[in-house]
């Protein structure tokens, strides 16, 4: 009987070893997938931050370039102004006919520029506002992420810490059962 008794226990310490190892093996895997999914969406969203950071620097630099244009176009319009200018002595009439309309033609197209400016201002500062937006959005997600790992791993270490008492706990179990066993047993032979 107590031989039988000490069978049954050990194939039920050698189930419950099997079974621990496999629920072990199985949340290792599982949390490494997970870490490792949560590690490539990290990057994708990094890549895109890094992209939406490129765009906002090109938008800003077209901008410059606008600006710049704009005041060139304006010196050259002044210039082409001051030489018609100095031909008035030449002829009068003429000339300040033609001053009249070249500056009727440089106020349209100092007030179509300076719309156009602001326009150009208007639409590029809501595009730096919205990516400026999309990028801290993709930040503070890039940053979800981190925390989500973080804590995904310390799990990962509390499973391994609990899975590593609840062996020490079967191991100790099993070492008192077989002294229960081997009490028995001596007790047995006594008789």
């Amino acid at each position: 009987e107590v031989e039988r008794r000490c069978r049954e226990l050990e194939e039920r310490l050698a189930r419950d070893t099997d079974r621990h190892r496999e629920d072990l093996d199985e949340l290792k895997k599982s949390t490494s997938q997970r870490i490792a999914t949560l590690e490539a969406e990290l990057n994708s969203k990094q890549q895109q931050c890094d992209e939406m950071k490129g765009l906002l620097t090109s938008t800003r630099e077209a901008l410059e370039e606008a600006k710049t244009s704009a005041s060139e176009r304006a010196a050259a319009l002044e210039a082409q102004q001051r030489s018609e200018l100095e031909t008035r002595d030449a002829k009068q009439g003429e000339v300040e006919r033609r001053c009249r309309e070249l500056e009727e033609r440089l106020a349209r197209d100092t007030d179509r520029h300076r719309e156009d400016l602001d326009e150009l201002k208007k639409s590029t500062s809501q595009r730096i506002a919205t990516l400026e937006a999309e990028l801290n959005s993709k930040q503070q997600q890039c940053d979800e992420m981190k925390g989500l790992l973080t804590s995904t791993r310390e799990a990962l270490e509390e499973a391994k810490t609990s899975a590593s008492e609840r062996a020490a706990a079967l191991e100790a179990q099993q070492r008192s059962e077989l002294e229960t066993r081997d009490a028995k047993q001596g007790e047995v032979e006594r008789r």
